[in-house]
């Protein structure tokens, strides 16, 4: 979303940065494939808040928004929590700012391969938000994007390119053009092209860069125009308005994530619940059970004993016809004797309530 120029025009709303001190970054709502960051700034003026939308833009946020942490927010809170930032720059006139500190160097890159590093004093990558084969790695950048300083050069230097819009890649020199109204050229061959154009387009360029020009921004389409005229409104703000509208249905995603999850644990420990109650019946009748048992054998401890002593004898006695005899007496004997199975040694009584 952002380009070269836009760019420019960002970074000069955004110097209060240069001089303040950095707080804190923090990762906005899981479910985007974007990682949004917060990042916090105290400034003279007081808090400031950013939003950082990788690859595509930057800017103060005025919405309250939470984060949270991960570990690559936590690195970067550990290096450079509370320390000044001494410079912020845009490099050359390409779509990268710099954030400078004492040791340390955050990148922000808004092209489509671009990412978020924070850098040691030799360039060594210590933190990358995309690119994690980076890590350790000495960051080697492209060579930044320049301007001709002077109409001469810059003649020179479209008079090589077959058509307008190809000069200066990655400067989107159409949307110069667009902006100037004058798109219909940006197909055009160079050399085609009075000199007195030619000139108009250099200084109305130059303009832009140093900043002279004002600009009106406007999202269309999810797109970024600026346009030659009184600016309403800083280029910030309509990327806060725009942006914050993605945002709260990416707060509305996670939300509807965090409740589906939460049913989700809460049927599991409905359904764990239910196992441990019945197994707490189960447990508690069992218990009852054997304390009737108990109680029962208590209370008839007597005869109880003197059933068993009388089965030992039973059992030392050969004759079947005998043994079944001394049985069915005991049966008569002990009302509550109800079996007696000899292969599994097992006594059933029953005794009455």
């Amino acid at each position: 979303m952002l380009t070269n120029l836009s760019l420019c025009y960002l970074k000069k709303e955004l110097s209060f940065l240069e001089g303040s001190y950095f707080q804190k970054i923090q990762l906005l709502f899981l479910p985007t494939k974007e990682k949004i960051l917060k990042l916090k700034f105290h400034s003279k003026d007081g808090v400031k808040n950013l939003l950082l939308v990788p690859r595509k833009a930057v800017f103060e946020t005025f919405f309250p928004l939470s984060g949270r942490q991960n570990n690559l927010t936590e690195k970067i809170n550990k290096l450079i929590g509370n320390k000044r930032v001494l410079a912020f720059r845009q490099i050359g006139h390409d779509r990268i700012l710099s954030l400078d500190f004492e040791g340390f160097r955050l990148l922000l890159e808004f092209y489509p391969q671009g990412d978020f590093l924070l850098l040691s004093e030799d360039n060594k990558v210590l933190a990358a938000l995309s690119k994690k084969k980076l890590l350790g790695k000495v960051y080697s950048p492209k060579p930044a994007l320049g301007f001709p300083e002077s109409f001469e050069d810059f003649k020179k230097q479209i008079l090589e390119h077959r058509q307008l819009k190809d000069v200066f890649p990655g400067f989107h020199l159409k949307e110069a053009l667009e902006i100037l109204d004058m798109k219909n050229l940006a197909e055009e061959a160079p050399s085609k092209i009075d000199e007195k154009t030619l000139r108009k387009i250099f200084s109305k360029l130059r303009n832009f860069l140093t900043l002279k020009q004002e600009l009106k921004p406007e999202i269309k389409n999810e797109k970024l125009f600026l346009f030659v005229g009184k600016q309403k409104e800083k280029l910030s703000r309509v990327l806060d308005d725009f942006f914050i509208l993605k945002l709260q249905k990416y707060k509305e995603k996670e939300t509807s994530l965090l409740e589906k999850q939460k049913s989700r644990e809460m049927r599991k420990l409905s359904v764990s619940l239910e196992r441990e109650e019945k197994r707490l019946r189960k447990f508690l009748e069992e218990k009852t059970n054997l304390r009737k048992k108990g109680d029962l054998i208590y209370r008839h401890f007597l005869e109880i004993d003197e059933l068993l002593a009388s089965i030992k004898q039973m059992e030392k006695i050969k004759n079947i016809e005998e043994r079944e005899a001394i049985y069915n007496k005991l049966k008569t004997r002990f009302r509550f004797l109800r079996d007696f199975d000899k292969n599994k040694r097992t006594l059933t009584l029953e005794f009455p309530d």
